[in-house]
């Protein structure tokens, strides 16, 4: 079970990230009872191979797992049923963690703790695999972070991180667009106007830093992690709505789309590549 408390100390105003995501949830009006899985839309192909890869390598049992930066979205309650697997779900809000905590009170091997993802309060080589799923771009030092996960992960234990691609087409968009246009078009909730959230949007941004692929593998080759594995997701060339409703008619639809889109990884250009999967092993 988890024990000793990590020795990072804090480098960056934790309260004020906290407030920050508390304030998002609630803003999103979080409920919890829509979010006990990944997305059952067809069409989010990211969170689709994630939990294929943790499914895979969850098989043989007795692992400890942590899903860091968990939100709303756990892979928790899609891994209940594999071989006697304990669960630890973290994030930086606690408003979503007591909504996890009241939606699995009845389940013994799975527990949500409410801290920094940069001060873990575990022992050194507690867990066999770590889920780092759209975090590493949210917090100030990705090094710092990197450097606790080495911590707690054990030797050839396994990380899955999934970031945004730095060069995807939106976000050379963002670049190009005037600011006040791009916040009347963003469906982001912090671009509301809600002063509450916008002074603290103010000091915090949303994404600190998005990598490119060879930036990402670079940082983790420097934190002794050997990648395994890369997945880059394209976009959805037809409106999600659209798509998953066609896809929840025609199951072959979505089957095929997730062919076509593992196939593309080296054929289109890197601005149509929205999302990087990167698997690793500690060294």
């Amino acid at each position: 079970m988890k024990a000793t408390e990590s020795t990072n100390m804090p480098y960056y105003d934790t309260e004020s990230y906290r407030t920050y995501y508390n304030n998002w949830f609630k803003q999103k009006n979080v409920k919890l009872e829509k979010f006990l899985s990944p997305s059952t839309k067809l069409f989010d192909i990211r969170r689709k191979f994630i939990l294929d890869i943790v499914k895979d390598a969850a098989k043989k049992g007795g692992m400890n797992i942590l899903d860091l930066g968990c939100g709303e979205e756990t892979y928790i309650e899609n891994m209940l049923k594999t071989n006697n697997n304990n669960f630890y779900g973290v994030d930086i809000s606690d408003f979503v963690i007591d909504l996890h905590k009241k939606a699995y009170q009845d389940y013994k091997n799975v527990e949500f703790i409410a801290c920094p993802a940069e001060q873990l309060p575990f022992d050194k080589e507690y867990f066999d695999l770590v889920i780092c799923d759209e975090l590493v771009e949210h917090v100030p030092k990705a090094e710092i972070l990197l450097d606790e996960i080495g911590r707690v992960i054990k030797k050839d234990g396994i990380l899955i991180i999934s970031t945004p691609n730095r060069n995807r087409i939106s976000a050379i968009f963002k670049k190009l667009v005037p600011k006040k246009l791009l916040n009347g078009l963003s469906s982001n909730p912090m671009n509301t106007i809600n002063p509450l959230l916008q002074k603290t949007h103010d000091r915090i941004h949303y994404h600190e830093h998005e990598f490119s692929l060879g930036e990402l593998t670079k940082l983790l080759r420097q934190k002794k992690f050997v990648t395994l594995n890369v997945i880059k997701t394209t976009m959805i060339l037809f409106p999600p709505k659209l798509y998953d409703k066609l896809a929840s008619n025609f199951p072959v639809i979505d089957q095929l789309w997730r062919k076509i889109d593992s196939k593309t990884i080296y054929s289109l250009p890197s601005f149509f590549k929205v999302n990087m999967i990167v698997v690793s092993k500690r060294g």
